[in-house]
């Protein structure tokens, strides 16, 4: 089917046939094995990445609440913490917790699961070209249907998050919309999207209203709109049920993003130029651009409501994957159905500049992408070491205070009470601002922050400087302050920026109290972490060992995989 075909039904006229195509069976068998090839390319790369290195920080958080609930403790941030919803993408993390059932460790599983993912993201872009083209030009294309991989948002899926499964299901209800088949099953399919990730249900809810107007214009309105009530109860169930184990309304992780005036918290917004190239390209392409607007309804939903949300977390722009995605299976479907419309000549000249086209796109982004996605996972950092080995020294009933809930969390599930201050994964502080007082009633063995900088670190940089490790003596208590030349108003509604602001006077005012370390997190004299460690509770010799070991382990420090199996 070619975009133009809900135009040629209300005119009852049919779309341009291709004459040539690839037959049903040997079809199926091209899709399948070129889509599995890349999968498995993909699996057994992301393995090999990660068993020299690590996942993202924010991944761990998801991996916490697996754990959680495989040891019989519920979605709860720290055994035998309350519930906790700061795992907002719960289809996956029922995903991850049947692989754990398995015996599958969240990590591999995640890997796993993407690879699925791009099974069916190459499948649906396939099954368009083997409907248009066949031939010596198939092969040609081929490349068109599998540098979609060398998205952005490869960082992300790479280091631990769901982009790549959650993109293709969003883009499986653009393919519903564009065949004008199925279209019965897209609200079934849009719910899914929905349970994956909240704002699953607003792509999901463009989605909808496209398939309303195919539905209504094939005659299939009353039959889609059953459907739908159908599915709106199963969602209306599935929210009262998550209501009452959380006693929240909406997930944590939304508290703290959802706060927000349009374009505020949005600097990505005027930084799409590869997304005003594909639809610039969807427009020259497309025969009938009302029908390529229609089925761009779905991303332009998500895109408008992303203007309102803050991009914490958005690791490489896996919010707006979706949008991209979809936008290039459109573009790939106005490129073929241009070449079943041409003339031979002019096809040979379309496919070879199109060939030559890949050539580069895929020199370009593939080595931008790749060595931004080995960055993320092979290169060390002493964060992933540090947060293992520490799990020795810190007490079984101590307190984690922190703003980085990931490496450091998930490594020291063993008894622990762990506060997220930024509210991600903790709801007092999602729902309420944070002070000293606060900090102080938690009584925290350990204090672990990201300054986010709002810290003036300039003074350390003189002294300290090339030194990774810098342990506070009582002189420098004042110099542990906030940045005077930032305006608090930068910091008062943004709560990342408040917690930091918060742990960095709660250090400073029980300064007696805690070992106070700087720590050059990115090896650029920025001191970007900042920790506490109870006197009464710790041996400074030993955190500081720790510290500079996991500076200085090189080829000795663990991997994610090494870790997991200890």
């Amino acid at each position: 089917m070619m975009l133009g075909k809900v135009a040629a039904m209300q005119h009852n006229h049919s779309p341009i046939a291709p004459t040539n195509t690839v037959p049903g069976a040997l079809r199926i068998v091209f899709i399948l094995l070129a889509a599995a090839g890349l999968a498995v390319t993909y699996c057994l790369w992301n393995l090999k990445l990660i068993d020299h290195g690590h996942f993202h920080e924010d991944a761990y958080i998801m991996f916490i609440y697996v754990q959680n609930i495989l040891n019989g403790y519920g979605e709860a941030f720290y055994p035998g913490g309350p519930p906790a919803e700061g795992a907002t993408d719960f289809l996956w993390l029922m995903l991850l917790c049947g692989a754990g059932l398995l015996g599958i460790d969240p990590g591999s599983a995640s890997i796993a699961l993407n690879a699925f993912g791009v099974f069916v993201m190459s499948a649906l872009i396939l099954w368009v070209l083997c409907k248009k083209v066949s031939g010596p030009s198939l092969l040609l294309f081929l490349p068109w249907a599998l540098i979609w991989i060398y998205n952005d948002s490869l960082v992300a899926a790479v280091g631990g998050f769901s982009v790549y499964l959650y993109s293709a299901l969003c883009t499986s209800l653009v393919f519903i919309l564009y065949q004008q088949k199925g279209i019965l099953w897209l609200p079934a399919l849009a719910l899914v999207v929905g349970l994956f990730r909240p704002d699953g249900v607003i792509f999901g809810l463009g989605a909808f209203a496209a398939g309303a107007y195919i539905a209504f214009n094939q005659g299939h309105i009353k039959h889609y709109l059953a459907i739908s009530l159908a599915c709106l109860i199963l969602a209306i169930t599935y929210f009262g049920l998550r209501l009452a184990y959380f006693g929240e309304w909406l997930p944590l992780p939304l508290y703290v993003k959802g706060a927000g005036e349009l374009f505020t918290n949005s600097p990505w917004a005027p930084l799409n130029e590869k997304l005003l190239v594909l639809l610039g390209l969807i427009a020259a392409l497309s025969r009938q651009l009302k029908t390529a607007a229609l089925l761009m309804v779905p991303a332009a939903f998500l895109f408008i409501a992303l203007l309102f949300a803050h991009q914490s977390q958005n690791v490489g722009y896996r919010f707006q994957a979706p949008i991209y995605f979809s936008a290039y299976f459109l573009l790939f479907c106005c490129l073929v159905d241009w070449y079943a419309r041409t003339t031979p000549t002019t096809r040979k000249k379309m496919v070879v500049g199109l060939s030559l086209l890949c050539l580069i796109v895929i020199g370009v982004d593939n080595k931008s992408n790749l060595k931004s996605s080995k960055q993320v996972i092979s290169n060390h950092t002493y964060i992933n070491q540090f947060s293992f080995d520490i799990r020795d020294l810190i007490p079984d009933e101590a307190t984690i205070v922190l703003t980085e809930a990931g490496r450091m969390a998930f490594w020291n599930q063993h008894g622990a009470r762990i506060v997220d201050l930024v509210g991600l994964n903790s709801v007092y502080p999602a729902k309420h601002d944070v002070d000293v007082p606060y900090v102080a009633s938690l009584n925290p063995s350990v204090v672990m922050f990201h300054h986010a900088f709002m810290v003036d670190t300039s003074s350390f940089k003189d002294e300290h400087q090339g030194q990774r490790v810098v342990l506070l003596n009582n002189n420098e208590r004042g110099k542990l302050t906030i940045d005077s030349r930032i305006n608090p108003e930068i910091y008062a509604h943004d709560k990342v920026l408040g917690a930091s602001v918060t742990l960095t006077a709660f250090l400073k005012q029980y300064f007696d109290q805690y070992f106070v370390y700087l720590v050059d997190y990115q090896e650029d004299d920025t001191f970007r972490h900042i920790y506490g460690f109870r006197k009464d509770q710790f041996d400074s010799k030993k955190v500081t060992e720790l510290m500079k070991y996991a500076f200085q382990c090189d080829d000795e420090c663990l991997s994610y995989t090494t870790m997991i199996q200890r």
